[in-house]
């Protein structure tokens, strides 16, 4: 991905911000990497002493999404509160014990736990990172680096299906615990957003902060006046209720939910989770089965992101997004007729039929996984961003939570062809609410977008001063 060097400290700051969201990747595959080692099933290898059924399995994967549905209705206070920078950096220390309850797993509470505990801290990370990044980013780039988010996700999915199923539990856990105290390392480094900084009226640090993110600005002061004068206009009375009872912020935060709420219950969640249990077995290979396709499926998600990320600032939003759940109508349509036709594994390479359309999805999910996380942000002012991307983390995590909580259950009793009717039926209806609603941010600043997005709601000719 080429950057210009002039927005090479913007660059630095969010990837090393990202590395949180690797952590947090690696919890999500966790269950895909683990699921046969503790499944009751399947004998115990590793000499891990703890064996579960179908039931506990599915609570093990959906209790981190009901961690993370909790955690964003008090992260948006402490991000405000102590700041985006500091959040990250107590998320850092805030998953390390949880590492250390999944690897002693002498106790199934334990692991029921840790997972609800490191969805908490995901969703801190989904809550901060977004805004850190729209709030460091120049607009012309916007796009290219909240697509990063995507991209670090996919890259710590990746790194866990590859490293998961060929090592010990034990020894892929001590792994993960590693990464975050490299992030800790790392971002203690990188300055706060000079929004923060504007937000409690500490000019002087805002304008250091300004001065390092976008050291090729002329006249620092007046840049810095510019944004002060908008916070003031624009950024007052910020809340949940706030969000929820203005007509101005009604219409964005239905747009910002619904993309993402449509975008976890489209399937995704369980594609990483159970694709090991539900692609058939391949007869006639040895060495490429399931779990090599969910990896495939990863990779093909992390290499479409890396090169096609800058068409986020030239194509744009809407028209990426619409046309990524556009393919995925088609392909979850084609894997249900698959499942329908052969419901039990037919020994012959019609067998990697699901296969192929696993990792063409991870191909076309550029604009689905790219989107929501980027909307609030650039929908919101910038103590609402908080607010705003609290609500899109329990939309997420909601979404999340359904598929990965009902899928066996749904797959079981009415078939996997069945579970990807309701899949492809998610992608139509996804499919109408983005064409309709969601309107296009690429290459505006936040006061083009504001302008923009309320040009029909304002009568009088005047923004009212909760709007963006």
């Amino acid at each position: 991905m080429l950057i210009n060097t002039i927005y090479l400290r913007q660059f630095l700051a969010t990837n090393t911000a990202c590395l949180i969201l690797v952590v947090c990747a690696c919890w999500v595959a966790w269950p895909s990497s683990v699921n046969r080692k503790l499944n009751k099933a399947y004998d115990d290898v590793d000499h891990i002493g703890l064996r579960l059924d179908e039931s506990q399995i599915t609570w093990v994967v959906s209790l981190l999404d009901l961690g993370n549905a909790v955690s964003p209705f008090f992260s948006s206070f402490i991000i405000n509160r102590i700041g985006r920078k500091n959040t990250l950096l107590l998320v850092s220390l805030f998953f390390l014990p949880t590492w250390l309850m999944v690897w002693d797993s002498s106790s199934l509470t334990y692991i029921y736990v840790a997972r609800f505990l490191i969805g908490v801290s995901k969703g801190l990370a989904f809550t901060a990172v977004p805004v850190y990044i729209s709030e460091i980013a120049d607009h012309k780039i916007r796009g290219m680096l909240g697509s990063t988010t995507h991209t670090f996700m996919t890259l710590g999915l990746l790194f866990s299906l590859c490293v998961g199923p060929y090592i010990s539990y034990q020894s892929l856990n001590i792994i993960f615990s590693v990464i975050p105290l490299l992030f800790l390392a790392l971002f203690v480094l990188m300055p706060e957003t000079p929004y923060y900084y504007i937000m409690k009226e500490d000019y002087e640090a805002a304008e250091k902060s300004l001065k390092w993110f976008k050291p090729y600005e002329k006249n620092v002061k007046e840049s810095l006046a510019k944004l002060v004068e908008s916070h003031k206009d624009m950024d007052t009375g910020a809340s949940y209720w706030a969000l929820f009872s203005q007509s101005n912020t009604r219409r964005p935060l239905m747009i910002v939910t619904g993309v993402s709420f449509f975008q976890r219950l489209s399937g995704i969640t369980a594609l990483v989770a159970y694709s090991s249990v539900t692609l058939p077995q391949l007869s006639f290979t040895s060495w490429f089965g399931p779990n090599e396709c969910v990896i495939a499926f990863t990779l093909s998600m992390t290499i479409t992101n890396f090169l096609f990320a800058p068409f986020m600032d030239t194509l744009g939003r809407k028209i990426l997004l619409c046309t990524s759940v556009f393919c995925g109508i088609i392909i979850m349509t084609l894997t249900s007729a698959y499942y329908y036709v052969y419901p039990v594994p037919t020994n012959s390479y019609k067998d990697l039929i699901p296969y192929v359309l696993v990792v063409a999805y991870g191909i076309t999910y550029l604009g689905m996984g790219n989107v929501p996380p980027l909307l609030p942000s650039e929908y919101f002012t910038t103590s609402q961003r908080s607010y705003a991307s609290a609500v899109t983390s329990v939309a997420l995590a909601t979404g999340s939570f359904i598929t990965s909580k009902f899928y066996l259950i749904v797959q079981k009793d009415c078939g996997s062809y069945f579970a990807f009717v309701i899949f492809a039926l998610v992608h139509v209806v996804y499919l109408l609410f983005a064409s309709t609603f969601v309107r296009e941010t690429k290459g505006k600043t936040f006061e083009e977008i504001q302008a923009k997005f309320y040009k029909k709601e304002n009568v009088a000719g005047e923004l009212n001063n909760t709007q963006l």
